[in-house]
Order: structure tokens, then sequence, then C-alpha cells
């Protein structure tokens, strides 16, 4: 909305520039993999020591099926203004974004139960805890972790000092 264009701000002259400009959207976020609510085996496990071994199979995901879409709801607001000729300009802003039910694959404790593979060291015959099983992460559950809210002003102000054909000098502040 431009202000300066209204009869009731004729009172700034004709060298004044004033705008109100204001916004507001949602938007979803889904983007995890699909059928999360199924639970996969590893079938290679080794249980048992080197000796006694033993084949079986382990969880390797822990499903999850109460998941909500990530929500995203951004709003800001702001004054643009133009003085003196446009000699000095500006914006004023204020800006908030919540994201609601923010989605994050969290790391599980080794105490759920869902273990990632385990494979033997032939050498020392300790076991050992890789990260991928058959190039899926394990181990982690997506989760919709809680909400986070970022909000502020913004400040822009620009002067133009000098104006010539052969120099000009412009200031310009940023907060």
């Amino acid at each position: 909305w431009t202000l300066s264009e209204e009869d009731f701000m004729s009172f700034l002259g004709g060298s004044t520039y004033m705008r109100l400009r204001a916004s507001y959207g949602e938007v979803g976020n889904q983007n995890v993999p699909g059928n999360l609510q199924v639970i996969n085996y590893y079938q290679q496990a080794v249980y048992g020591s080197r000796e006694m071994a033993s084949n079986g199979t382990l969880p390797t995901n822990m499903p999850v099926g109460d998941l909500t879409w990530e929500t995203t709801k951004s709003f800001d607001f702001g004054l643009e203004f133009g003085l003196f000729n446009d000699q000095i300009n500006g914006t004023i802003g204020y800006y908030q974004r919540l994201v609601i039910d923010m989605l994050l694959e969290q790391q599980l404790p080794f105490s759920a139960g869902i273990a990632p593979r385990v494979d033997v060291i032939p050498d020392d015959g300790d076991f050992r805890f890789l990260s991928q099983v058959d190039g899926n992460i394990s181990n982690r559950a997506w989760t919709n972790v809680g909400n986070m809210l970022n909000q502020g002003l913004e400040l822009e102000l620009s002067t133009y000092n000098i104006q010539r054909s052969e120099f000009s000098w412009q200031t310009t502040l940023n907060l």
C-alpha cells in the first residue's frame, strides 16, 4: 500500500515516498522417507563368540506411525520510505517465522533394542557397530521434535551523499 499517494498523506509533500508492506504464508514439509511404519530386520547378524557364533536377525529401525507434517508459518510487516527526492531511502521491518512439529531424525539409545549392524572384526574378535545397514542409516527414528521461532527487526538505510557525473558517494547501513 503506497501511503504517499493517499490524499490524507499529502502533508508529506511530493518529495517523500512511503509504502507499507505485509505478508503471511504457511507451507508444509513431509520430506521424510516412506514406509516408516514398517520395521526392518538385518538378517545376517552374528550372535555369540567366535567359537560359538550363530546367525540371527535384529531390528534395524523403530517403526514410526504418528508423524505429522512440519508446518512453517511466516509473517512480515514493514515500512519502505524515501525522503528528499530519494536522497535518503530505507526500510524498517519485522519478521517472524514459526516452525511447528519440526521433523528430525534422532539417534536412538542402544538400550532401545534397535541396533545398527554388528560385525565381528577378525583380528581381535571384538564387535563393532557400523552406521549403515543396506544403505539405510540405522539406530535412528524420525520424529516431530518440537517448535522453533525466529523473529526480529530489520533496518536498512541508504543515503546518496554526493552525486556528480564523475563521482558519487552512497552510504548504506543494514542492521
